[in-house]
């Protein structure tokens, strides 16, 4: 399997994830170009972030390093469907999702289950 498109979810907290590091790594290394998504905190688990510096900052790490970055950063519902929906419409070939805060094992395994690549 080659891998040419990740897909790279963020969490719309400011806070230092290595999945993000590594995915700016392994997009270098294969080549790869990357879609970027924010997914915002649950619900009741949200806290004030400034979005538009958190996107900023982050397209800013992909874009230093000479990656290929597709032009929109998206914002997307922090679902297991929408996840699945987006990889599908970027046609990813790996999905790169930094950690959650609440850690909830149940939506990486439905994430896990629907994607329609590795995650």
């Amino acid at each position: 399997m080659q891998i040419k498109r990740l897909l790279v979810i963020a969490a719309d907290e400011d806070w230092y994830d290595p999945a993000i590091e590594q995915a700016v790594e392994l997009a270098m290394a294969i080549g790869a170009s990357v879609t970027l998504a924010i997914q915002p905190a649950p619900a009741g688990q949200a806290r004030h972030v400034d979005t538009l510096s958190r996107q900023k900052s982050l397209t800013k790490v992909f874009l230093d390093s000479g990656i290929r970055l597709e032009s929109e950063v998206r914002r997307i519902k922090p679902t297991a469907t929408a996840l699945v929906k987006l990889a599908r419409a970027c046609d990813a070939d790996l999905m790169i999702l930094q950690a959650q805060a609440d850690g909830r094992v149940s939506f990486g395994l439905e994430l896990m289950r629907l994607a329609p690549c590795p995650v």
